[in-house]
């Protein structure tokens, strides 16, 4: 029994003096000071940077291709030429249709012979009635000349037709070889660039395929928020967007529409922003992140967003921990309002506030020790 208590005893004062060296250890905590500002009511989401327009341009007719007089990353001019196929036969047949429309007009210009033979019947049928006037001639001879005048008339009017259709068939025939020859040449649909090149000279396309692709002048942004973070995001908001390729730099943007409709399967939404900056920075398919502030309050408390738990703001005054309820107001990336609950000047802990417990005694991080 004494030699138990003389292993005990020492283990004891051990003990106390352990606990009473770690009742004087405080914990060592990072404090930031309330202050008064401007709250933001913001979110952030992903973007992605397209163009106005990207297409791929292709070819309305086959042919094999004889120059493309363009280079990769050129910019073009509407109506500029692209691409240009080989149509010497197209020409050819330009040419022997031109030469036989001519004829087929010419032709219109002469007489038909049906002319001469309609004015001696007309004359013949004339001194008939005058015959018969005097009993020279009967009603039936009048009548047999009068079925000969008609059947040269038809036959004079079926060839007048008959030219003018061929002249009609000429020209229209020319017409739709000129539109022929005019889709050889592929001509640029609008202002842009020239990004990537599929077929080049000497090589045989087909209608419908693809000869490259033209990125339009002009740009936009879509922002992918969260459903919850969508509501109140109107048209002229502004927002800021910072892009993967240039980690260094701030661009302005302004919200031109909101998507109306959501994506279901992955719970957000699209907004459309337009951005300031040159186009030849903004290439499409560049991605990044945006934050989109819906709406500003001024002279207001503000507390860094981490020393924010759910309701709650751990305060350290006198070295105590004092844990208050607090009604947050607008919450942006880095600062959260609070609407009630601490004051401006108060000391708030940034983190480890899972470690604390209301009353605890701490030491702040930095501070002067007498």
């Amino acid at each position: 029994m004494k030699t138990l208590l003389k292993i005990a005893l020492p283990l004891l004062i051990l003990a106390a003096l352990v606990l009473a060296g770690m009742s004087r250890i405080r914990t060592v905590v990072s404090v930031e000071e309330a202050v008064t500002g401007t709250a933001a009511d913001a979110v952030t989401g992903t973007v992605k940077v397209f163009a106005n327009l990207d297409i791929k341009v292709k070819t309305e007719v086959q042919g094999r291709i004889a120059e493309t007089p363009f280079a990769i990353n050129q910019k073009v001019k509407k109506g500029d030429t692209l691409m240009v196929l080989e149509a010497q036969d197209i020409r050819n047949q330009i040419r022997e249709k031109v030469i036989q429309l001519k004829a087929a007009q010419k032709r219109l210009q002469l007489p038909l012979n049906q002319v001469r033979d309609i004015q001696n019947v007309e004359d013949e049928i004339a001194r008939i009635k005058q015959a018969i006037e005097f009993g020279n001639a009967s009603q039936s001879d009048l009548e047999k000349r009068q079925r000969d005048l008609q059947k040269i008339q038809n036959d004079f009017n079926y060839q007048q037709i008959s030219r003018e259709e061929q002249a009609e068939l000429f020209e229209a025939t020319v017409a739709n070889l000129q539109y022929q020859l005019s889709r050889m040449t592929l001509v640029a649909p609008m202002d842009g660039t020239i990004t990537e090149q599929y077929k080049w000279p000497g090589d045989y396309i087909w209608t419908g395929n693809e000869v490259l692709r033209l990125v339009s002048d002009g740009r936009w942004v879509e922002l992918t928020l969260a459903e919850e973070d969508s509501a109140y995001v109107e048209k002229g908001q502004k927002a800021k967007v910072r892009l993967a390729s240039y980690p260094d730099r701030t661009f302005e943007a302004t919200v031109t529409a909101l998507n109306s409709t959501a994506n279901a399967d992955t719970k957000t939404r699209a907004v459309f922003l337009s951005i300031d900056a040159p186009d030849e920075i903004l290439i499409p398919g560049l991605t990044g992140e945006a934050v989109l502030v819906k709406a500003e309050r001024k002279n207001t408390v503000l507390v860094p967003r981490r020393a924010l738990i759910g309701n709650r703001v751990y305060v350290v005054k006198n070295g105590i921990v004092e844990i208050r309820p607090v009604t947050p107001g607008f919450l942006g990336l880095e600062k959260a309002e609070i609407l009630s609950g601490i004051v401006a000047g108060e000391q708030v802990v940034t983190d480890g506030q899972s470690l604390l417990r209301d009353g605890d005694k701490v030491e702040i991080l930095g501070a002067k020790k007498d």
